[in-house]
């Protein structure tokens, strides 16, 4: 094609090219598109959507408290030099945690590293609502957690798709995953808003919207260790050992 046609001919269609008739439109219908958007949750295993809801779980109060974290530090007293040195000290932490999740995960099943995250989130996120003092809080902040969360939930939707649903569940993992994270961000900005606005301080107001996510850690925690508890006692094998099987 590049060694035969030149200059406008470039922009010519295909069927324009072939000599042919222009193709009529085809027409979708509002229940060809719902299902063509519904389709991106269909997956061969039952295990990949009870993983996304998971993860989706973890991320929602992780976005509430530890993406609003920082502006909590500052209004308790820290400089904002101080708050970027601690948010570079800690995505040091999350590099190197990086480097060794991967390997834990094969080891021990994602599944389990997926219950870890929401464990190791809710407790140590749930002291840190209750009101520490700001250099303990600080200490919490730097522990890194994060990793145990995106490398489990990609390996999950890679264990639990086949070959052909693969990069679909991978990216599904990832828009879940930041789903989350802005839903509990977004209602951070409301909550925190409405609160301050209708007379609470700073500090109790942060105080207050951080302690109202300590349920949803629990049911983080809850699901994900039932979740985990199901997949290891079904035995379930990768989906595609399954189909060659």
């Amino acid at each position: 094609m590049v060694n035969r046609f030149e200059g406008d001919e470039f922009s010519w269609p295909v069927w324009m090219l072939r000599a042919e008739k222009k193709p009529e439109p085809v027409k979708v219908t509002m229940n060809e598109k719902l299902g063509m958007i519904l389709g991106i949750f269909r997956f061969k295993s039952k295990w990949a959507l009870l993983c996304l809801l998971g993860v989706l779980l973890v991320a929602i109060p992780r976005g509430a408290v530890v993406l609003t974290a920082l502006r909590y530090l500052e209004v308790v007293g820290f400089d904002v030099d101080f708050t970027g040195l601690l948010e570079a000290w800690a995505v040091i932490a999350v590099l190197i945690l990086y480097a060794v999740i991967g390997r834990v995960c094969d080891d021990r099943g994602p599944q389990t590293v997926l219950l870890w995250s929401a464990a190791a989130y809710g407790t140590l996120w749930s002291i840190f609502s209750i009101g520490l003092p700001p250099m303990l809080a600080v200490l919490i902040f730097v522990v890194p957690i994060y990793p145990m969360l995106l490398v489990s939930n990609d390996a999950l939707m890679a264990k639990f798709t086949t070959e052909e649903e693969r990069n679909r569940g991978i990216g599904m993992a990832s828009m879940v995953a930041f789903i989350g994270q802005s839903i509990g961000i977004l209602a951070g900005f409301f909550v925190l808003g409405y609160l301050i606005t209708g007379g609470q301080t700073d500090i109790v107001a942060y105080e207050m919207f951080y302690r109202a996510n300590v349920p949803l850690w629990i049911l983080a925690i809850i699901f994900t260790y039932l979740l985990a508890k199901r997949i290891d006692a079904s035995g379930e094998k990768p989906l595609e050992a399954e189909l060659s099987d």
